[in-house]
C-alpha cells in the first residue's frame, strides 16, 4: 500500500507539473497571438484622401476599360454598351418631375431611365472623348437637381439606392474629366445627392 501511495503522489507531481508548464506556454502564446492581431489589425482612424473618380470606378479602371474597348474579348462588350439607348447620343431624358415613388410608383421608369443615361453618357464622353456625351450627362443631372424634391412610396429608398447612384457615378465621372461640369454646376448636383437622395449615403 505504501508503494502504491508513493507512486500516485509521484504521478500527482509530474502531472501537476505538467499542466503548469501547459498552462504557462497556453498563456505565453495567447499573449503572442493577441500581440500579433493587435500589430496587424486596419487602422480605421488612420485619415485617407479620397481621389476623383473615386466611386465604383477610379481613373486606373477608366483607363483600362479606354484602352481595351477596341481589344477582343472586350470589344464586343463595349460595342453593345455603345449601342443601348441610353448610350447613344439620340437618347431624350423623359424628365424631369417633381416627384418619383415607388410602389406604388411615380415616374419611376422616367427617372431610372435618365439616370442610367447619366452613368452611360458620362462613359461615353470618357471613352470617346466627345463632348456631346458630356453635355447630355450634365443636361440630364442640372434639370432632375432642378426639379426633383419629393419621393413618394413605401420603398423610395430601393429607388433612390437602385437608380440615383447612378447619377452620383455619373457625375463622379464629369467632375475630374473635363466633362463641363462648372463650379456651380457641382454644387447645385451635390446640394441635389446629398438633401434629396440621403438614402444612398
Amino acid at each position: 500500500m505504501r508503494t502504491h501511495g508513493k507512486f500516485f503522489v509521484a504521478v500527482c507531481i509530474v502531472v501537476s507539473s505538467c499542466a503548469k508548464e501547459r498552462t504557462t506556454e497556453t498563456v505565453d502564446e495567447t499573449k503572442a497571438l493577441k500581440a500579433s492581431i493587435t500589430a496587424n489589425q486596419p487602422q480605421w482612424n488612420v485619415a485617407m484622401t479620397f481621389v476623383h473618380p473615386g466611386i465604383t470606378w477610379n481613373a486606373s479602371d477608366l483607363a483600362f476599360m479606354k484602352s481595351h474597348r477596341t481589344t477582343a474579348p472586350w470589344k464586343a462588350s463595349y460595342d453593345l454598351f455603345a449601342a443601348s439607348s441610353t448610350a447613344s447620343l439620340t437618347y431624350t431624358m423623359q424628365g424631369p418631375f417633381a416627384v418619383v415613388g415607388r410602389e406604388p410608383n411615380v415616374n419611376l421608369s422616367a427617372y431610372q431611365n435618365d439616370m442610367a443615361a447619366v452613368l452611360h453618357q458620362s462613359i461615353m464622353w470618357y471613352m470617346t472623348n466627345n463632348a456631346t456625351y458630356a453635355n447630355k450627362a450634365k443636361q440630364i443631372l442640372l434639370a432632375w437637381a432642378g426639379t426633383h424634391n419629393t419621393w413618394s412610396g413605401s420603398t423610395s429608398a430601393l429607388a433612390a439606392s437602385d437608380y440615383g447612384v447612378q447619377g452620383v457615378t455619373g457625375a463622379e465621372i464629369l467632375r475630374p474629366t473635363s466633362g463641363g461640369l462648372t463650379a456651380a454646376n457641382v454644387t447645385v448636383i451635390e446640394n441635389y445627392f446629398r438633401n434629396e437622395c440621403t438614402f444612398i449615403r
